[in-house]
């Protein structure tokens, strides 16, 4: 539909089991797997997350990542996946690759986080025969071990569990229509949208503040509000951003707006460089 807000990829967090129980888990920054604290709330039911599921490709999602916890532990994960797969969205399955899944449909993806080289190894095991569909996201400790061990075989991604710092090397070069594209909304969070297990929204699974619940609002509310408070927001008009509005290099910055740029930014406004 003409003018109707796109989501471009829909991040579904369907459990908050693990088999793990990793030290970066609760302090990781920008989580694309995350255990919330219990809450006494009724799980969503695979008939609540289909009918979410039905909602988001209404809003043409391009893109769906389950995660958890572990999503290989949840009990429906294969009549999700499926179900997201009929709808016509790529669908992906984000998991530390120690279950491997009963049945793997051809046009799944993968994003598997290695934990540890004892767990690449197991990991190497039970996807090899579907690397090229792939992809390892490794901390920066461990890079240049998977980058060895797995030489050019394997899609690596270099990922990290700590707060970011803005330094000059981290900014983004811009062309014409992503310098444009700043200036109107957020680059990070613009068309994301993340839902827990309790059905919970938020812009992604690093905030901590819920927007609403998928068990009594529709997707269609969610959306609303995302586009609203955060798709829209550019760093203009972030309500702790006061540093950003004055910097001359905000429009290729990858600044997130839930990091404090006091603590984190590299660079100096009153001696206009970088320290």
């Amino acid at each position: 539909m003409a003018g109707c807000p796109r989501i471009n990829m829909a991040v579904l967090h369907v459990t908050n089991d693990c088999n793990l129980d990793c030290t970066f888990c609760k302090n990781s920054f920008c989580p694309v797997c995350k255990r919330f604290e219990e809450r006494d709330e009724a799980e969503l039911t695979v008939e609540q997350w289909k009918r979410i599921l039905t909602e988001l490709s209404h809003f043409g999602t391009s893109a769906v990542l389950f995660t958890g916890g572990e999503p290989t532990r949840y009990p429906y994960i294969h009549e999700l996946i499926d179900f997201s797969i009929e709808l016509g969205m790529a669908t992906n399955l984000h998991t530390n690759g120690l279950v491997p899944l009963k049945q793997v449909p051809s046009v799944l993806g993968f994003h598997i986080t290695v934990t540890s080289k004892r767990n690449l190894n197991k990991i190497i095991q039970n996807y090899c025969n579907i690397k090229d569909r792939v992809t390892l996201l490794v901390d920066d400790h461990l890079f240049s071990d998977v980058k060895q061990i797995t030489g050019n075989q394997w899609k690596i991604m270099r990922t990290t569990h700590k707060k970011p710092s803005i330094v000059k090397e981290r900014l983004v070069k811009t062309n014409m229509n992503s310098f444009y594209a700043r200036k109107l909304f957020d680059p990070c969070l613009n068309g994301k949208i993340a839902v827990s297990y309790v059905g919970d929204v938020y812009p992604c699974l690093g905030s901590q503040a819920p927007l609403l619940n998928l068990k009594r609002d529709s997707v269609s509310q969610a959306v609303k509000l995302l586009v609203r408070d955060f798709w829209r927001q550019n760093v203009d008009s972030r309500d702790h951003g006061l540093k950003c509005r004055e910097c001359e290099f905000k429009y290729s910055c990858s600044a997130c707006r839930f990091l404090d740029t006091e603590e984190n930014c590299a660079y100096s406004l009153e001696e206009s460089e970088w320290l």
